[in-house]
């Protein structure tokens, strides 16, 4: 045994000593206030509490007042990622995300509750966390695996108004910036010159990847590696969406190829990924971050035995240099919850990053220790700084001085100088007031009076802004190959798209989903948005358009009847891959049922009445087999939304495009994005026609018929239990009366009978919007995708509510199954090859007459006919 695994050894047996310890685990809840008399009590509870329960019912604001939510963090974790152990399962999880909370409460006087979810599927995580809104100030997911976590993150951030903050990207990316600031001051270079490899394309790496960008590190300068390789443009294994802002154009495939000359090498990988030949190939005074936990890529003496010119960190504490998200997590939350934030925003992480970059450390370090007390001061004011600036505090009673007075604090980028700021634009129709603080513009501005309808915004569909995101980028890489817009604004545009699509900016997008124009103000919104963030990464400030121009440079050969047009069908593409997948979740799950239900007997019936015999097993497999049925169906018509008519401009003619953009920009479309889009035949038709959505709609509906009609079969076979069929028991989901004791009810089926009923209504609408096109286009668009995207949505939570909280507990009540079938004369059908239909159906009524079970009736009556009545076999036919 060597001396790492004997310690590693010494310190397991520590740790199982510590844990054990009366009490069991690392948190308890304590009492902040006097609860030692009666007349405590009276205030406490009953009847004093009625008052902060009146003041919070009159203004739900007042929970924070009255309540320990405003300083209360959930600690959220389904054990998918633990540490660096892999999928472990919720039990696992628990004593790290004890861990967590305790961490929360001894260095920022946070209150936490550990959250360990038994749940795979991410949609279930994000209605069960989304349902915990009124119980916590904030969200801190952990240990979720990528792309799971980055999914979850962005749709819990878009669905809450509280931060939602997931410690393994966000807090790692803050830790291993700041460390980097300090490493290259140390070793004499400079940030946004120098040559950075990550090794590792998880969700700390790619949280790192965005935080270097946002810290000006250039996206050339910039690679990422895992086991596969190289992040290239031309991988697509084991690439999704959030790894295509680093797909790079290079010859590398290997760690060892991109190493020679880089500045820096991070590991956020696995135990002996690095080696002394790889750091031979780095430049001259390299930083090496090797911060594998608990074993990292590579021991620090191994480095600087080779290499005694450079700055080395790991995640240990037994080492130098400490890497650890602690001198984050704890800090960021503090300064949010101080002001009520609503989000941490990447303003609010930029600022910690400096903050924390410019506490001072002994002994040469590059970042302090957890205990040094500037933690707790210097970073929680940056936060809550940045966040009133940014937009997002709610409590501005509760600044100190302190907070908004920090004179060494400096944002990445321009921000307004007080809260309600505003800059001045022009659009056609004049001069318009625009939030300072805001990417958007004018067009934006007037969108956002004109159409306050449903109050759904585009970023609550993120397939839309990945889609919108993708043309751009598309189109820009089109326009510079072709010379058509100046490189330095195209780069500018294909960066401000990256971090769109890696999820930036989303709460920027706020037009409404329901709006006039065929989608003009959604496209003019996309617009604004990347012109200003390129703007700003050219070093100009927001709102002036001379540099970079909405119409003239990011919708260069576009209009919105093309590029908006090709992003609702990109998006609805997206929403058919989830829901394919969803639905053969669902399918399989009650194949599972079918094979375990295989062997018992039961009565089939049509119209309500006893049929024939058949099995349990027979009855679910018809269920999945009718599912399985639509999962080929969704993906046939799936394929019909990889035909655009991008380059058509505004009616399909191309008219003020380029026609070698025209000809070109699908192909580029489709490098971009990775997927095989082709270029309408006739644009012009392309441009109005919407069949593919009627079609696709179409097999929604059919889907929930479907669903429909398993749910309502669900109901009618679990029915009683004691006065109905009762042939199967759906698990108890929760009390069925508050006034019939024991009842429950099947409330899963029945909700989504209920989504279905939508569905059918959703179908409705779409066809008369589809219908409702005039001439050369169609100007209701906005509706279908908005109506497709509910239902899609809809029908995803439906189906994995239906797999996860109903089918996979259902039970057979297999002795009701049998005395059902006995008690039929439905088993007359098996004498009718014997005796006859005439004299059959002679005895089938003779025993009805007498009401005994059909089997006992012939024991006592015609015991010479009993044994082929039970020797049928229900399995052998259908």
């Amino acid at each position: 045994m060597n001396a790492l695994s004997s310690e590693t050894s010494l310190q397991d047996s520590q740790s199982l000593d510590y844990h054990t310890k009366y009490p069991a685990g690392k948190i308890q809840t304590s009492l902040p206030k006097a609860l030692n008399s009666m007349a405590d009590l009276a205030i406490a509870y009953s009847p004093g509490v009625a008052a902060p329960v009146r003041a919070i019912a009159a203004d739900q604001r007042n929970v924070n007042r009255y309540t320990a939510r405003g300083n209360t963090v959930a600690v959220v974790s389904n054990g998918s990622a633990i540490l660096g152990l892999g999928n472990l399962g919720p039990y696992a999880a628990k004593p790290v995300m004890e861990g967590k909370a305790a961490l929360f409460k001894r260095f920022a006087d946070i209150n936490a509750v550990d959250l360990e979810l038994d749940v795979d599927n991410p949609d279930h995580i994000i209605s069960v966390v989304k349902a915990l809104e009124p119980s916590f100030g904030g969200i801190n997911l952990e240990d979720i695996s990528a792309p799971d976590c980055f999914y979850i993150e962005e749709k819990l951030q878009a669905a809450m108004d509280i931060p939602v903050f997931h410690d393994d990207q966000h807090g790692t990316a803050i830790v291993v910036c700041a460390a980097l600031l300090k490493a290259c001051e140390k070793q004499q270079k400079c940030l946004h010159e120098c040559k950075v490899v990550i090794n590792g394309a998880g969700a700390a790496a790619l949280a790192t990847a965005n935080m270097l960008l946002a810290l000006g590190v250039s996206a050339h300068q910039l690679t990422l590696c895992d086991i596969v390789g190289v992040l290239h443009s031309e991988r697509r294994q084991d690439v999704h969406e959030w790894h295509r802002p680093f797909l790079r154009e290079t010859d590398a495939r290997t760690l060892a190829e991109v190493a020679p000359g880089a500045d820096i090498l991070i590991g956020l990988s696995a135990r002996d990924a690095f080696n002394q030949d790889l750091m031979a190939m780095l430049a001259e005074r390299p930083i090496v971050f090797a911060l594998a936990n608990p074993e990292p890529e590579i021991l620090p003496p191994d480095v600087l035995a080779v290499r005694p010119d450079a700055v080395i960190a790991t995640g240990r504490s037994d080492y130098p240099n400490q890497v650890n998200n602690l001198l984050a997590f704890p800090f960021v939350f503090r300064g949010a919850l101080d002001v009520g934030a609503t989000a941490i925003t990447e303003a609010m992480k930029v600022a910690a990053v400096k903050a924390l970059a410019r506490i001072n450390c002994p002994k040469g370090d590059i970042l302090p220790t957890i205990f040094n007390p500037m933690l707790a001061e210097a970073i929680p004011a940056a936060v809550a700084k940045a966040a009133v600036e940014d937009g997002v505090a709610q409590i501005m009673e509760k600044q100190a001085p302190e907070i908004l007075a920090d004179p060494g604090y400096e944002f990445m980028q321009p921000m307004p100088e007080a809260e309600g700021a505003v800059r001045l634009e022009c659009d056609p129709l004049g001069e318009v007031p625009v939030p300072a603080a805001s990417y958007f513009g004018p067009q934006t501005v007037r969108a956002l009076r004109n159409f306050p309808i449903s109050g759904n915004k585009i970023a609550d569909m993120p397939e839309l802004l990945l889609a919108l995101a993708w043309v751009k980028k598309s189109s820009a890489l089109t326009n510079k190959r072709l010379k058509l817009v100046d490189a330095a604004v195209a780069n500018a545009i294909i960066a401000a798209c990256d971090e769109i699509i890696a999820g930036r900016h989303h709460h920027d997008f706020c037009v409404d989903v329901i709006q006039g124009g065929a989608g003009t103000s959604t496209n003019m919104n996309c617009n604004e948005v990347i012109a200003n963030r390129a703007q700003e990464i050219m070093g100009y400030e927001r709102g002036r358009y001379d540099i970079v121009h909405p119409n003239d440079h990011v919708n260069c050969n576009q209009s919105t009847n093309d590029s908006y047009a090709t992003a609702v069908r990109i998006a609805v593409h997206q929403l058919s891959a989830r829901l394919e997948q969803g639905l053969n979740q669902l399918a399989l799950a009650i194949e599972e049922k079918a094979v375990e239900f295989a062997h018992i007997p039961k009565l089939a019936r049509t119209q309500l009445q006893d049929a024939v015999p058949m099995t349990l097993g027979q009855e679910f497999r018809a269920f999945a087999e009718t599912l399985f049925e639509d999962v080929s169906r969704a993906s046939e018509i799936k394929s019909l939304f990889l035909e655009v008519n991008l380059g058509g401009t505004a009616i399909g003619t191309g008219v003020g495009a380029n026609l070698d953009y025209q000809s070109r920009v699908v192909a580029v479309l489709c490098e971009v994005s990775g997927l095989p889009f082709r270029a309408s035949k006739n644009r012009i038709e392309a441009t109005w026609d919407m069949g593919a959505f009627t079609l696709f709609s179409g097999m929604l509906k059919r889907l929930a018929m479907k669903l429909s009609k398993i749910s309502n079969d669900l109901r009618l076979l679990s029915s009683g239990p004691a006065g109905g069929i009762g042939e199967i028991k759906l698990p108890d989901r929760q009390p069925g009366s508050s006034i019939m004791p024991g009842k429950v009810n099947p409330v899963i089926p029945e909700v989504v009978n209920q989504v279905c009923f939508r569905v059918f209504g959703m179908d409705t609408a779409i066809t008369f919007a589809a219908e409702a096109g005039q001439l050369q286009l169609n100007a209701m668009e906005p509706l279908i995708l908005y109506s497709i995207h509910e239902s899609c949505s809809l029908l995803l939570n439906a189906m994995a509510t239906l797999k996860d909280n109903c089918i996979a507990g259902i039970e057979a009540n297999e002795a009701r199954c049998l005395k059902n079938l006995q008690n039929s004369t439905a088993l007359a059908v098996n004498l009718v090859s014997v005796i006859g239909y005439e004299r059959a159906a002679s005895i089938a009524k003779q025993a009805q007459a007498t009401e005994q079970a059909f089997v006992e009736y012939l024991k006592d009556n015609h015991p010479e006919l009993l044994g082929f009545v039970d020797n049928a076999n229900p399995a052998s036919g259908g």
